[in-house]
């Protein structure tokens, strides 16, 4: 599970340097089956030593619950701007 949100027309994510997340982020993008999907450019924006970003996604998303002790996790901001959009499966066109 992943939580995000919007800024302008940024999506930004949490995560953690050297995970397999990361590393897919550097993979060409494949089509997922049951799931939405966006295409964009990909920045990791910075580092967050501090985990600001993860503790404002648990404020949001888990009403403020303290996310598990990461002592050793270097954690990144991630920034997508997409420019375009998927829906698996496909939803039907409107008569």
């Amino acid at each position: 599970m992943i939580f995000v949100k919007r800024d302008g027309d940024t999506v930004v994510f949490s995560t953690i340097k050297g995970r397999l997340k990361t590393r897919n982020m550097a993979r060409p993008p494949r089509q997922p089956a049951g799931r939405r999907q966006g295409e964009g450019p990909l920045r990791r924006d910075r580092e967050d030593p501090d985990k600001r970003l993860l503790d404002e996604m648990y404020d949001l998303y888990m009403g403020g619950m303290a996310p598990a002790p990461e002592p050793d996790a270097e954690r990144l901001i991630v920034r997508i701007t997409p420019e375009k959009g998927y829906q698996f499966p496909p939803v039907p066109a409107a008569a």
